[in-house]
């Protein structure tokens, strides 16, 4: 069935950066940050709900976590109730993208399997594609029951409304006719202060990891991946009051959260193949799948098990090096060096 897809907010084209300065407070930075991201949220909505380009939906899901991981960082510095309401809506927004999303990289990943495989293996396996395929369709028609919700609605509605203020002129001026400061803002903490704290805080929760690192579950490795991601995020928010040095550390935590994805992504593969094998081996035996696609299914599963126990156990070199001395010199530097 043809949906409409819905109007979109009137928000001006995007820009390439949030536009954040040093000098700025830190709740101007926040609402930067946040319109920076929802712009791109909306950039990519009509692709996603139509479906064609599966990287549509997955930049739109990005955004969206850096939207959430935005409203994280800056909490303390943004309106109580506000920030509350944001945290709660832009999680349920996340939630309603997420499983069509992991949907599509199953498949992906399961198509990359099968092009290595002789051509009776791969027709072996098609009755998994032809399931997991349905349950994408399904999980893209819970997608776009949300995006075509009032909930979703009012909660452009809302965004909207709240970032506004940050293009509005400033009242008065200042010297040389700079536009001055509402008195409100005088005390505000501003981005050259906060940096320092808002960067530190995120690398101590993932140091955090280290005393349990050793043996670590895949679970507690993919929460280590969280909280990469956000000082990653942190680090990318900040990047335009930050040195150069901070265009490296973003790299090096890409890096750690490539590879703990890719973990995560077999391990999530490896569970619901699991699932649907003991699901097929309680089934009587005219379940409708012949023995060569359960030993198919049984390949693939072992294969993903690899994958995951494999990118686990050489996480440590990569640990080693966001741990080590030049890793933490450089943080340092960027949380004491102007640009």
């Amino acid at each position: 069935m043809k949906r409409d897809i819905p109007t979109t907010l009137n928000l001006e084209r995007p820009t390439k950066k949030p536009g954040i300065e040093r000098r700025d407070t830190v709740a101007d930075a926040a609402r930067k940050t946040l319109r920076f991201h929802f712009s791109r949220t909306l950039e990519h909505e009509a692709g996603s709900i139509d479906g064609t380009d599966i990287e549509e939906l997955h930049d739109m899901r990005v955004a969206v976590r850096r939207l959430r991981a935005a409203v994280q960082l800056f909490r303390p510095y943004l309106p109580k109730q506000q920030a509350a309401y944001l945290r709660k809506n832009l999680r349920r927004l996340g939630h309603a993208l997420g499983p069509a999303r992991d949907y599509d990289v199953m498949l992906a990943n399961l198509a990359d399997y099968r092009a290595a495989l002789p051509a009776q293996a791969q027709e072996s396996l098609e009755p998994l594609a032809r399931r997991w395929q349905r349950k994408r369709e399904r999980a893209r028609e819970a997608m776009l029951a949300y995006l075509e919700s009032k909930r979703y609605r009012v909660l452009k509605q809302r965004m909207h409304a709240f970032l506004e203020p940050a293009s509005a002129p400033a009242a008065g001026t200042g010297k040389n006719g700079a536009a001055a400061a509402p008195p409100s803002a005088l005390h505000e903490p501003l981005v050259c202060a906060e940096v320092p704290g808002l960067l530190a805080s995120r690398y101590e929760k993932v140091l955090t990891y280290e005393p349990s690192l050793q043996g670590a579950s895949i679970e507690r490795l993919h929460a280590l991946r969280i909280d990469c991601k956000r000082l990653r995020y942190a680090l990318e928010f900040l990047r335009e009051a930050l040195c150069a040095e901070a265009e490296d550390a973003i790299d090096d935590l890409k890096q750690a959260q490539d590879h703990l994805g890719e973990m995560n992504d077999a391990y999530v593969a490896s569970q619901v193949l699991r699932k649907l094998l003991e699901k097929w081996q309680g089934a009587a035996d005219d379940s409708g799948y012949p023995p060569a696609t359960r030993e198919a299914l049984d390949a693939y599963l072992a294969y993903c098990d690899e994958r995951a126990r494999a990118k686990a156990q050489s996480f440590p070199v990569i640990w080693q090096h966001l741990t080590g001395s030049a890793f933490r010199q450089r943080l340092h530097v960027i949380m004491t060096t102007p640009p």
